[in-house]
């Protein structure tokens, strides 16, 4: 072929090309432009569905957050409470940090007031109240919406008891600033404007990206978006929009968003000019591109190889690097690949494993391999799937496996590559947590107790053994369902009103109730229900703990029989005493009595003597039913102690005068030590004291035949007020062995033997003495050794004293009384007491008229003109009360004085209120002292 032949085919080869390309370059131009604007629409379509749906979203989490703001009474505490608490300052500041762009003001008002939260200048929230805004009424509503120009003005109400609204929470929005913020962080682009639309109406454009290509573009001409916008407001939308001129095209977007019923539409648009603009500039790129092709190919091969080694190298750095173990094998599982990593994870060197069929090395079980690759087969990849391998020891290695197929050019897989994440760590701590439960969960089974948690709704989320046997049901039967489904309704309704106090109240409360097993076995439950709250103090639920205490129920009941049993043997007890006490008293009243009178009719000494040993007997006896009374009422608890202040000093002094003549006559020595420290007086029952005293001293004088008896008082303690104060007698007499100090003050016991037949005795002294001084917060102890004496000693602590010594008058000095001539009546149905008192009070120059009976008494009374009248209570036919309310009903004139004289004990005379009915008490037997006090008060008399 010729030279010329060769040029020419070059020449057509040439122009051929050259037409080739030329016709590829203005196709690749019409097809780029027209590519290029449907991308626009589409990207434009894209980013308005993006940004308005997160517009939709950001309204949403705002809502719903100030309704559970709402909800929680939030609002109500700022409504009821000028004063920010710290928890309520962090809850506005994250409020206010997550909406600072939307939020312009936070108002709580009522009809009455209105408070509005505000920042100090310590950037510090505060609640400030403000001048009732009278444009701001309570809203009756769920919620309403007030648009105002950029603003909205959000209203929620806020109720009070009884779903009751009582205030509104407003709040005020600034939606443009809104929007304007989700555009920035939402958008993703190049120039377009960006507008925010109220049904079709254009509001604002919120963002303009200047462009040399959009100046044309203003406010004032967008007349055709507004329209075409309003005519299809309710779906994605994408218009191409012309303008007169035909200078200018606009392609915009839009998509329809509510905010609070509101309908508004996002707007995103775009210029034809940049898009065309773009396209121009490409054309002349790809021209440049293939004039450029041959001089840059060598240099872009170049390029892209050393790329792609450096990628192959940054590839292999990062595998080297990364803690996960990478891997790749082909399709039969030979490992082609691994990662240096997987010596740390398996033991091996990665190096060895190369051409290892990863079955046989690093599975323990083939059907896990088998497993694994069923899950690629099926998807082509599989994503944290968790494995058991095992290491070059043979032990288990935990991974989580990504994986997924390797194809070659023509799409075929050729091989599987991925991540090996070891979690074996997390493995055993799920397992040591597991483990945990599992004990946790034994534990609460082991407890006897009942245990159960629920949460807010009522639905049970746990419990042990001992609740399901109450329930008769298995735990999978118990789980997320209310006591309506497990219980009766009647202790259902009962649970629920109880959970819901313990919720509403937040504090713990206890209940009890009987409650029946499957087994039909009654049990009472002691339940205490508490709630069940997170860290931050958040009630999710409550807690209840059932205890069993039917046995002690039972206990105490049969406690409260045998209390009440022993009640009444004390009642009976108390009651037999005093029957015997009055049986007694009667006919000893008598023997005292006529002792008396036979003092002065009988002259002879042996006669004088005989009248003595009669009173002695009496006294003794009276003195053992006294002591028998006392007993009964310390134990019954009646004996009533009564404080005032005493002289130390007298008080003691007047024991040793009463006991010095009969120590005398024994010519035993009595001796008084007192501590010159002791105050003037102390505050103590000064009766009481005096039969303690009376008690130890008549104890050392009865058995001491020489020597001495020493009553002594000290100072022990000092202590501001008050002092501790020890009272001692002391004696040379008789001795009271070791083995029997521990029961000399036991209830009728004392000492064994000749001493106790010769010196006689009860053993009630000693008792009564001690739960005397215990009852005075005292306490009691002896000291003694046979055959040289005794030394009780009795301490009484943090006693009340003065130094001032109250003066006492002085006592009239006895002498003969004369009574003027007064006519009396003695009515006793017992014939020895009436007549004693007669023949007493007609020694004493008295006219004396005698009744059996109550009734006899009364008609006496209604007949005869008396000065004074005793009355004996317990008689037949009429007794003593009956019979003097009737005699006080029918008396004339000047009121006439009864006097009760009765063998019954004061204990019956507290009950029956006797002060009311007579003027004075006389207990069987009295001495003639006190008959003639009562005779002094109540009879005119004169002294000589």
């Amino acid at each position: 072929m010729s030279e010329k032949i060769k040029r020419r085919l070059l020449n057509i080869f040439i122009i051929t090309t050259i037409g080739i390309f030329s016709f590829i370059i203005f196709f690749k131009v019409f097809l780029i432009k027209n590519k290029a604007i449907d991308n626009e629409r589409q990207r434009l379509e894209r980013q308005v569905l993006l940004i308005g749906r997160q517009i939709e979203n950001s309204w949403r989490e705002f809502e719903s957050e100030i309704v559970y703001n709402n909800s929680t009474g939030f609002t109500n505490t700022l409504l009821l409470s000028p004063n920010l608490s710290e928890h309520d300052r962090k809850k506005i500041k994250r409020f206010y940090a997550k909406y600072q762009n939307l939020i312009e003001k936070i108002e709580i008002y009522n009809d009455n007031y209105s408070r509005v939260i505000h920042k100090d200048a310590n950037n510090y929230y505060q609640l400030s109240e403000l001048e009732k805004n009278n444009n701001s009424r309570l809203v009756h509503k769920n919620k309403t919406i007030h648009i105002n120009g950029d603003n909205k003005c959000l209203h929620v109400p806020i109720y009070g008891q009884q779903s009751k609204i009582i205030g509104n929470l407003r709040i005020e929005l600034n939606i443009k600033e809104f929007i304007k913020n989700i555009f920035s962080d939402y958008y993703i682009g190049r120039e377009s404007w960006k507008w925010i639309l109220e049904e079709g109406k254009l509001v604002d454009v919120i963002y303009s990206e200047n462009s040399v290509n959009t100046k044309n573009i203003t406010i004032d001409n967008l007349e055709p978006i507004k329209k075409s916008i309003a005519n299809n407001f309710k779906n994605i939308t994408t218009h191409h929009i012309n303008y007169q001129d035909k200078k200018a095209k606009i392609l915009s977007a839009y998509y329809p968003v509510d905010i609070s019923s509101e309908r508004l539409g996002v707007v995103i648009s775009s210029s034809y000019s940049v898009v065309i603009d773009k396209i121009q500039r490409q054309i002349f790129h790809i021209i440049a591109i293939f004039v450029g092709l041959g001089i840059f190919l060598s240099v872009i091969f170049i390029k892209m190889y050393k790329k792609v080694e450096g990628s192959e190298n940054k590839f292999r750095r990062i595998i080297e690097n990364m803690q996960d173990t990478f891997y790749r094998t082909d399709m039969n599982g030979e490992i082609q690949m691994m990662s240096p990593s997987g010596q740390d994870l398996f033991g091996y060197d990665p190096e060895n494993l190369i051409g290892e069929k990863v079955d046989d090395v690093l599975y323990q079980k083939p059907e896990d391999y088998n497993g694994f690759m069923e899950k690629i087969e099926k998807r082509g990849k599989v994503e944290s799937y968790e494995l058991v391998l095992q290491d070059s020891k043979g032990y288990p290695v935990f991974v989580l496996a990504s994986s997924k197929y390797v194809y070659n050019n023509s799409g075929k897989p050729v091989g599987i590559e991925g991540v090996l994440s070891d979690i074996t760590l997390r493995k055993k701590t799920e397992a040591e947590l597991e483990q945990k439960t599992t004990l946790l969960s034994n534990l609460l089974d082991s407890i006897p107790n009942i245990i159960y948690f629920k949460d807010r709704e009522g639905r049970y989320l746990g419990c042990n053994y001992a609740f399901q046997k109450l329930t008769g049901l298995d735990k999978d039967e118990i789980l997320h369902k209310k006591d309506s489904e497990i219980f009766p309704s009647e202790i259902a309704q009962k649970f629920s009103s109880n959970d819901k106090m313990i919720l509403n109240e937040k504090v713990a409360h206890h209940v009890e109730d009987w409650f029946e097993y499957p087994d039909g076995r009654s049990v009472l439950l002691d339940i205490i229900k508490a709630p069940l709250t997170t860290s931050d103090w958040v009630t999710i639920g409550l807690l209840g703990i059932g205890q069993d205490i039917t046995e002690r129920e039972e206990a105490r009941q049969e406690l409260k029989k045998a209390r009440d049993k022993a009640e009444e043997s004390a009642r009976l007890k108390s009651e037999f005493l005093a029957n015997m006490s009055h049986e007694i008293r009667t006919p000893m009243n008598s023997v005292i009595g006529f002792s008396e009178l036979l003092i002065d009719e009988i002259d002879s000494k042996q006669g004088q003597y005989y009248i003595d040993s009669l009173q002695k007997a009496g006294d003794s006896l009276i003195e053992l039913i006294d002591d028998i009374l006392d007993l009964s009422k310390i134990e019954a608890g009646k004996m009533k102690i009564e404080y005032s202040y005493i002289n130390v000093v007298d008080h003691l002094q007047f024991i040793i005068n009463i006991f010095k003549p009969k120590a005398d006559n024994k010519n035993l020595k009595m001796e008084l030590d007192i501590d010159p420290q002791l105050p003037a007086e102390i505050f103590i029952d000064k009766q009481r004291l005096k039969q303690i005293l009376f008690n130890l001293v008549g104890n050392a004088v009865k058995f001491t035949e020489e020597g001495y008896v020493k009553i002594s008082a000290r100072l022990a303690e000092c202590k501001n007020d008050v002092l501790d104060i020890v009272f001692a007698v002391e004696d040379s007499g008789i001795g009271i062995p070791e083995d029997t100090q521990d029961i000399i003050f036991d209830s009728f016991r004392q000492k064994e033997g000749h001493d106790t037949r010769e010196y006689g005795g009860t053993g009630l002294g000693l008792t009564i003495t001690k739960k005397l001084a215990n009852m005075m917060k005292g306490e009691i102890s002896v000291e003694s050794e046979p055959g040289k004496g005794s030394v009780f000693t009795v301490l009484f602590k943090d006693v009340e004293y003065k130094q001032i010594i109250e003066e006492e008058e002085e006592a009239e000095r006895p002498s003969e009384l004369f009574f003027d001539k007064a006519r009396t009546m003695v009515v006793d149905d017992n014939d020895l007491n009436r007549d004693m008192l007669s023949e007493i009070l007609k020694s004493e120059g008295l006219e004396v008229v005698n009744a059996k009976n109550g009734k006899e008494a009364v008609r006496i009374v209604k007949n005869d003109q008396l000065d004074l009248i005793f009355m004996d209570i317990k008689m037949p036919e009429m007794n003593g009360i009956d019979a003097t309310r009737k005699i006080k009903k029918y008396q004339n004139g000047s009121p006439l004085p009864v006097i009760a004289f009765t063998a019954k004990n004061d204990q019956e005379f507290d009950e029956q209120k006797l002060d009311q009915v007579f003027d004075e008490f006389l207990r069987k037997p009295f001495p003639r002292k006190a008959l003639m006090e009562i005779l002094k008060k109540y009879l005119a008399y004169e002294v000589s």
